[in-house]
């Protein structure tokens, strides 16, 4: 294969706005494309070699793998190692738990599920996990595991059909992607099947390439060339968090690549532009960049708190391109270019296997062991409030560890913002029992479909199982049903579900309260951890009433309340008094995450709640 240093400068014009989006440069508003810029050049670059070995009676799969083993894995070996010790004595032992939860599936080339299951890529819990970028290598390797072994079958096979057989794959997974996006916008985003048609989009080229010569310098390369140029920097600084992706939008950057690939020859501007030497380098070191950028990030976050302002992105992007250059010579370029002793191919496959079950092995502890909370007996109070049982999120409605008596006559039902209610309701129903009906990120809205799948069942199903044991539960009237959310049930997209799911359950005969969401303040997640981790109190942790980001919330919610006359309790009086508002109190901390209680805050929870229902209905508690 001729070496074309103008891809090697794309591969900086991709890594880099990928860098300045997660470092918070607002110009780069769509610098996440880069990845998919990434997708392209892979796609290209690995049909190439393979049709070309293929061609030549050279095919070997064992020689695929070991070149992905030399380029991939080294250097990530390096990086998840060099983030451990940061991890263990900055993360709390939640985080702690994730992290190695997220190196399990980093290691076991997943990770793009696991975020799939655990978060969006534009929530901003998300800027504080070191390893959220992996999950483009999880789709690349997914894709590099079944797509030589196709191309085999298809070349031996259906040769004469290759160029309809990719048309088709690549119509197939694009048409799939947007139309994913209307259900389950994570989904579209993180998985193989919704993002093969990019790296499918590079296999095209390849293949274009290998039946037809290059093209040679002309006009329409010089406008073809630039034209690629300006479909990537449109993306790059029009697109944004809210634009649909990836689907048809992903078509601007996808075919600016492959237009750059396609016509960037020697002669035209875009190939001296992407031809500069410095630019070029970028694209040498790219692989490290990417992978270095995350983490640093990512810690820094952790640790400070806030967002890295304009100064600090710089220092941060420096420092990224440091550790990135010494990673690249010392590590990338010596196992990609020597072949013998310590970099032999049985050493490859030797080193790639105990360093997968050593990551794999130390993400499993990481878990089993919840995230090690002994580091810091303080870290205790930060365990996550899963109500009755850690199983109750998304669990069947019969099970045993989600009710306190056989028959519960109160029945909680949301997300978790309901879920960490269910321990200070148990001490207040105690005679009539709770169920807990929880699923996180699902609010109690039946037909809502929005929610990133955190549990075996989807959002949209388990409301609908909820709404059903509803309807057949005889004698509703002896029960009362708690509804809670983070959501605000006001906005138009849920507001006219919930009030005619309420009207139903009124109609049959159901007391019905809603209990707040809790209020939230800004950065008052990091400010409890920095203090636990500080081993200080908490008064830096307090705040004015107006400076609550969801203030409207509260009365928005209690008007609807009203209007559906139901009762309603606000949890903004137990945070606030007088205009003031703190996370603490008497030595009990309320707050384990920004928005969640922490486990400890039960008993005053109890206490307040109680006096709420005994002022507006009293005959509920007894």
């Amino acid at each position: 294969m001729i070496y074309r240093k103008e891809i090697d400068g794309l591969r900086a014009v991709a890594v880099l706005p990928v860098v300045f989006f997660h470092s918070g440069i607002d110009f780069f508003s769509g610098g996440y494309v880069g990845v998919d810029v990434f997708f392209v050049i892979s796609g290209f670059l690995i049909t190439t070699i393979l049709i070309s070995d293929l061609d030549s009676g050279k095919y070997s799969l064992i020689n695929f793998y070991e070149r992905r083993a030399r380029r991939i894995l080294p250097v990530l070996f390096f990086v998840a190692l060099c983030t451990l010790p940061f991890a263990w004595f900055w993360l709390d032992p939640f985080a702690l738990k994730e992290f190695s939860q997220s190196l399990v599936s980093v290691f076991s080339f997943s990770s793009n599920v696991y975020f799939y299951l655990k978060t969006g890529y534009f929530d901003i819990a998300s800027e504080s996990k070191p390893l959220l970028h992996t999950w483009s290598l999880a789709v690349e390797e997914q894709f590099y595991i079944i797509f030589p072994v196709l191309l085999l079958l298809i070349w031996k096979r259906l040769k004469k059909y290759i160029s309809v057989l990719f048309v088709t794959l690549f119509i197939a997974s694009l048409v799939y992607s947007q139309s994913l996006l209307a259900r389950d916008f994570s989904a579209a985003f993180y998985m193989l099947h919704s993002r093969a048609w990019e790296l499918i989009a590079g296999s095209l080229i390849a293949l274009y390439l290998f039946i037809r010569s290059p093209f040679e310098y002309s006009t329409w390369t010089q406008v073809g060339s630039l034209a690629g140029l300006l479909l990537l920097l449109y993306s790059f600084f029009f697109f944004d968090e809210l634009t649909p992706f990836p689907g048809l939008y992903a078509l601007v950057p996808v075919l600016g690549s492959a237009m750059i690939i396609l016509f960037a020859v020697k002669g035209t501007i875009a190939h001296r532009l992407l031809s500069i030497p410095i630019i070029v380098f970028v694209g040498l070191i790219s692989y490290s960049v990417y992978l270095w950028h995350q983490p640093v990030l990512a810690f820094f976050r952790v640790i400070t708190g806030s967002e890295p302002s304009a100064l600090e992105s710089i220092a941060i992007i420096l420092l990224v391109l440091i550790l990135s250059v010494a990673s690249f010579r010392l590590i990338e370029t010596p196992f990609r270019k020597q072949r013998d002793g310590l970099f032999s191919r049985n050493s490859i496959f030797g080193i790639t296997f105990v360093g997968i079950v050593l990551f794999i092995g130390i993400g499993l502890s990481g878990h089993i062991s919840n995230g090690y909370p002994e580091r810091n007996a303080q870290f205790l109070r930060l365990q996550q409030n899963f109500g009755l049982s850690d199983v109750c999120s998304g669990a069947s409605l019969d099970n045993a560890a989600c009710r306190t008596t056989d028959n519960p006559k109160v029945i909680l039902w949301g997300d978790s913002h309901a879920m960490h209610l269910a321990q200070a309701l148990d001490k207040l129903f105690m005679e009539k029992g709770i169920l807990q009906s929880t699923l996180s990120a699902c609010p109690p809205v039946p037909n809502y479909r929005d929610a990133d799948l955190k549990a075996a069942i989807s959002c949209f199903k388990f409301n609908k199982l909820v709404m059903s044991y509803f309807r057949q539960i005889a004698s509703p009237s002896e029960y009362t049903v708690i509804v809670s959310t983070s959501k605000n049930l006001t906005l138009s997209t849920l507001r006219q579900d919930f009030m005619n799911a309420v009207v139903e359950l009124k109609a049959l005969g159901y007391q019905i309260i809603y209990i707040s969401s809790t209020p939230q303040f800004p950065e008052v997640g990091s400010c409890v951890v920095s203090s636990i981790r500080k081993n200080e109190g908490f008064d830096s942790c307090q705040y004015n009433e107006d400076e609550i980001k969801n203030l409207s919330y509260f009365s928005d919610t209690k008007e609807m309340a009203d209007e559906l006359g139901i009762s309603y309790i606000s949890l903004l009086p137990f945070f606030c008094e007088h205009g003031r508002c703190v996370v603490e109190k008497n030595g009990i901390l309320f707050l384990r995450d920004a928005s969640h209680f922490a486990v400890e805050s039960m008993t005053l929870l109890h206490s307040f709640v109680k006096d709420r229902i005994t002022e507006s209905n009293p005959l509920i508690i007894e």
